[in-house]
């Protein structure tokens, strides 16, 4: 049991690592760049900010690219 709850705890962990992270959203989502702001399961949401003010854009992990800072 302990090694379930140390695996639970590590995979917490992994998905709070990419909070914060900024990244592109497909083009059938609208194209842009937000910044993830949780995790749920295979679920990410992103928070992007458009002329209206913030809006969450829910997609999946896999579908999303990491944009480097300098670009």
């Amino acid at each position: 049991m302990e090694e379930r709850a140390t695996d639970a705890t590590e995979e917490r962990k992994w998905r709070e690592s990419f909070v914060g992270l900024r990244v592109a959203l497909p083009d059938y989502q609208g194209g842009g760049h937000g910044v993830i702001k949780a995790v749920v399961g295979q679920v990410v949401q992103v928070v992007v900010q458009g002329d209206e003010g913030e809006t969450i854009v829910v997609s999946h992990l896999d579908e999303l690219e990491e944009v480097k800072e300098g670009k």
